[in-house]
């Protein structure tokens, strides 16, 4: 069988591409914050936005970890603006996910580089896509690629999965939302704070809603699954009972 290479990330339409350039060209990278280093969720074991669960106890890290790169939109001509220095599999919001540690490669080698560094910094690239080869898919459950092999990992504006995001920054979002909440609680939080809160909890609720709506769909997908197998098993029933009688009124 033929090996399908897959890039889990949607393609950018022209416009979009031509938006991101001019993003990256306006940025200056004189002015940097952060140590030059991430940490992100490259894949999570959910239902990307492609249809597909990617199972990340499948993934073959063996000839990735000999060439770690790192890429801005799965750009295989480009030089790579970083490396990862650890990848290793991490359940987070009780979700499976491949982690990757790495860092951007310095302004002499790449500029390129620093000019996604500093968008990340700025929290106006927090997502990442990861490029495989599927190598075998589920039997029974065809959407979910049980092996595969990584090529790479991209920094992308939109990832096909949508669980693809920075740590940190999302870690924060829920860690400044629970302090915030303790302040509340004692009474010592100030009107800033209140309207912060409310900002933060909104973020976190549509996260949370999210979730369950991806929780009520796998739900209901299992249900008709169910009610599949159900109408087939009475179809065969069915056709057992009418070759019966067939039999005997033939006798």
């Amino acid at each position: 069988m033929k090996k399908k290479f897959s890039v889990k990330h949607i393609a950018f339409t022209k416009e979009e591409q031509k938006k991101v350039i001019k993003a990256l060209e306006k940025n200056d990278v004189k002015e940097l914050k952060g140590d030059g280093k991430f940490k992100v969720i490259g894949s999570a074991e959910v239902v990307d936005r492609d249809g597909d669960v990617v199972v990340v106890s499948g993934i073959e890290l063996d000839r990735y970890n000999k060439n770690p790169i790192v890429l801005f939109g799965h750009d295989y001509w480009s030089l790579p603006i970083g490396k990862t220095t650890d990848v290793y599999i991490d359940v987070i919001e009780g979700k499976n996910c491949l982690v990757f540690e790495g860092e951007f490669a310095p302004a002499e080698a790449n500029p390129e580089a620093q000019k996604v560094r500093r968008l990340y910094d700025l929290g106006m690239l927090n997502t990442v896509s990861i490029g495989f080869i599927t190598k075998e898919r589920d039997a029974e459950k065809f959407d979910h690629i049980t092996r595969s092999e990584l090529l790479e990992i991209s920094f992308v504006p939109v990832p096909a999965n949508q669980e693809a995001v920075d740590i940190m920054k999302m870690k924060g979002v829920y860690d400044m939302y629970k302090e915030l909440t303790v302040k509340s609680k004692n009474g010592k939080n100030k009107a800033d704070d209140v309207k912060t809160t409310k900002v933060i909890k909104t973020k976190c609720d549509h996260t949370e809603q999210i979730s369950g709506l991806q929780d009520e769909v796998k739900t209901l997908k299992q249900e008709v699954d169910n009610l599949v197998k159900k109408m087939e098993q009475l179809d065969k029933e069915k056709e057992k009972s009418l070759s019966d009688v067939i039999k005997a009124n033939i006798k």
